[in-house]
């Protein structure tokens, strides 16, 4: 009867963790972010537990999101009950996220709960615990390793380390609707609605309003796409709020070898990490093919995060090599740069036969001219509309 009402209990706080099962793969294979959809499946929602190996040695109970001690608790009585299922499961592994509960309390509860089970359950269990992208194990198995090393490379199951998830704050929704309108404008796209505005930045309609009565009478048919000249006045309150509240990362090359720009570059259009885009000197040669500039400075990225929330574990799958730095005095030029774009439609342009996505004109332009690189910003401009000039 305990159990019983214990296994209800724990089925009512259980997280339950969703995830396409993935291709089949050697037990060898690298670990990246394939290699846990590759060894497990999950199981589904009428199991005790979350996920069995593919050849059912091991079933795995994921606490994800515990509810304090509850997890814990919950989480080991599923799968005690599963192994006395499964005959032939060898090992199962309960994998929490640590974070709110010291580890002393864990490893203290673990080993007097495990305790109330018999020898034939209680020396099959196992657990993992992650906390802020790294992770301690209660048994000396280098398969477990292994394991906790694949479930923090996959995204998809929610243990990501802290340190790689920033809370960006939101861009000027002044400076963005005003971004669109110029992209628009450069690339002859016509006329927006209002409406239509507001839900490609993602803010209201009487926003929207008070950001267009702001534009000079001279640059008021922006928004129908049929003023003859560049619009200064309004990219000038675009440089002006961009520079206010632009959030940009800035990143070195640590390894002592003279950075590699275009290898980083064939990396990234290989790889395309989601949510990102080209943005600055490469960007700005995808947009126009006579671009005039030798070399790439760095690397400009441009990373969709709608959410506030950005995720820069790319990086170091990118290369390891890569450090942030925030030192402004350093006499090392930054090799890639990452800047956050918070408005609903990033704008990001896929072209045929290349990898990686490219940002807007616009996006590609603030980037260059971050870099000092006025001309060249004017010159991309012009490739879209001849009567450009900044100045």
């Amino acid at each position: 009867m305990f159990l019983v009402a214990t296994l209800k209990f724990s089925c009512n706080i259980k997280y339950k963790l969703q995830l396409l099962n993935g291709r089949g793969a050697d037990l060898g294979s690298e670990i990246d972010e394939h290699w846990f959809s590759e060894h497990y499946q999950h199981e589904p929602a009428d199991s005790p537990v979350d996920f069995v190996s593919r050849d059912g040695a091991t079933i795995l109970e994921v606490q994800a999101k515990p509810q304090g001690m509850r997890g814990l608790y919950s989480g080991l009585m599923q799968l005690a009950v599963s192994l006395s299922q499964r005959p032939e499961a060898r090992t199962g592994v309960l994998v929490m996220d640590g974070s709110r509960i010291s580890k002393e309390r864990i490893s203290n509860e673990w080993d007097e709960l495990r305790e109330l089970f018999a020898p034939k359950i209680s020396k099959r269990l196992s657990m993992i615990v992650i906390r802020d992208g790294e992770h301690w194990k209660q048994r000396d198995n280098p398969s477990l390793d292994q394991l906790a090393e694949g479930i923090l490379a996959d995204e998809k199951l929610g243990f990501r380390k802290s340190s790689e998830l920033r809370k960006i704050e939101q861009a000027s929704k002044k400076a963005e609707i005003f971004k669109v309108l110029i992209v628009r404008w450069l690339m002859s796209k016509g006329p927006i609605g209002i409406g239509e505005l507001g839900k490609h930045v993602g803010c209201s309609y009487p926003t929207v309003r008070k950001s267009l009565d702001s534009i000079p009478a001279s640059e008021s048919g922006l928004r129908e796409g049929d003023i003859s000249h560049f619009p200064k006045n309004v990219w000038q309150d675009v440089l002006t709020l961009t520079k206010s509240d632009r959030q940009s990362i800035q990143f070195v090359d640590r390894s002592g070898q003279r950075p590699n720009p275009e290898s980083l570059i064939k990396r990234l259009d290989r790889n395309q990490p989601k949510h990102v885009a080209f943005g600055g000197v490469v960007a700005a040669r995808r947009w126009h093919a006579d671009f005039d500039l030798n070399g790439t400075p760095r690397i400009d990225l441009l990373v969709h995060c709608p959410n506030q929330i950005l995720d820069i574990s790319f990086i170091q799958k990118l290369d390891p090599a890569l450090k942030e730095t925030t030192d402004e005095r350093s006499d090392d030029s930054p090799t890639l740069v990452v800047h956050p774009i918070t408005r609903l439609e990033p704008d990001f342009t896929t072209q045929p036969n290349v990898g990686l996505p490219i940002a807007d004109p616009v996006e590609t332009a603030l980037d260059l001219i971050d870099m000092g690189l006025n001309a060249q910003a004017n010159d991309l401009f012009a490739h879209f509309r001849t009567e450009v000039r900044f100045a």
